[in-house]
């Protein structure tokens, strides 16, 4: 194979995976309630929070953490969204980039007498951009009438469009989501949407789960689900995972914590595994006591595949992700 050919290959191959290691994919998973990744996989969750022994001493001063959502509350982040994907086969080599600059927000539609939250996101801006090697980059902007390349109409029909809400308990675990894209005209509530069942809502949670009990800095909790890894067009493969948390710090009000998600199953087939790449992220959050919401977020990928098209070569890919809240 030319290498020209061997680009032209690779691009339609690795487009889903550069696409998805931006905002594309994640705001569409958010704002939707499903999993857009490149396997199209159905999520499933068995959740469990489980705690580890604290590394700082039994006198140390214990915080019980909660949101505090009110009613019609608005909460506006801003996120940019980073990547960068080396392929490298035999003697052929090609970087491709992604970038995203998004402004979202949710509403909190209301709060029952348990305390449960149900949220509504909506993503309000966003600018993109990917380019393959030393091609022009294919570029979107929601705010401008241009034609709208095919890779981003998915983004573009969601722009201003609450497409699905989210019923969270005080300490952030997701209990139902609600797809508004079926219910009829009006403003849907619980009774008239289509509810997602409890085994969907693994890999669609947007908050970070807090223990129900209080925890002091450096104690550390885990969160295991799970998710289907597309092997095939009919055929599809559990894989286990688990989110670890520590409280790192608490200062003025001002908690930070760490997470790093680990895949559990072993995959032997590279292919398969690069379906998953983007699954395991690492990262740091800001979380206000006082206010009871997430200020700001860093989630970082760093990985390398070996493999996908024969022995001697690989794919690296390095994404970032940051989200701060808009005062």
């Amino acid at each position: 194979m030319s290498t020209k050919n061997q680009s032209n290959h690779l691009k339609t191959l690795l487009l889903t995976l550069i696409l998805s290691a931006g905002f594309s994919s994640s705001i569409t998973t958010i704002l939707r309630g499903d999993d857009t990744s490149p396997a199209n996989a159905e999520i499933s969750q068995t959740s469990a929070t489980t705690q580890e022994s604290a590394t700082t001493p039994e006198t140390a001063k214990k915080h019980l953490f909660v949101y505090k959502f009110k009613t019609n509350q608005i909460i506006r982040y801003s996120v940019l969204n980073s990547s960068s994907v080396n392929t490298v086969k035999e003697d052929f080599s090609e970087t491709n980039t992604n970038e995203s600059d998004t402004k979202m927000h949710y509403r909190v539609v209301s709060i029952d007498s348990g305390n449960h939250a149900i949220l509504e996101p909506v993503l309000d801006h966003v600018k993109m951009s990917a380019t393959f090697a030393d091609a022009e980059p294919i570029t979107y902007d929601s705010q401008k009438n241009e034609e709208i390349p095919v890779q981003f109409t998915g983004v573009n029909e969601a722009i201003g469009k609450p497409l699905s809400r989210f019923k969270f308990n005080q300490q952030g675990k997701l209990l139902e989501i609600l797809d508004l894209r079926n219910a009829g005209k009006g403003d849907p509530t619980l009774t008239n949407s289509t509810v997602n069942s409890v085994a969907m809502l693994g890999n669609q949670n947007f908050l970070i789960v807090f223990p129900d009990y209080p925890i002091a800095i450096g104690d550390k909790w885990s969160e295991k689900y799970e998710s289907d890894l597309k092997v095939s067009e009919n055929l599809n493969q559990r894989i286990k995972y688990i989110r670890k948390y520590q409280l790192d710090s608490v200062d003025n009000n001002q908690a930070i914590f760490s997470l790093k998600t680990v895949l559990i199953t072993q995959i032997e087939d590279p292919k398969l595994r690069l379906q998953l790449i983007q699954k395991t992220p690492t990262g740091k959050l800001v979380f206000d006591m006082q206010q009871g919401i997430i200020t700001s977020r860093e989630l970082n990928i760093e990985q390398t595949e070996f493999g996908i098209f024969g022995k001697s070569s690989k794919i690296a890919i390095t994404s970032k992700r940051t989200e701060n809240l808009i005062q």
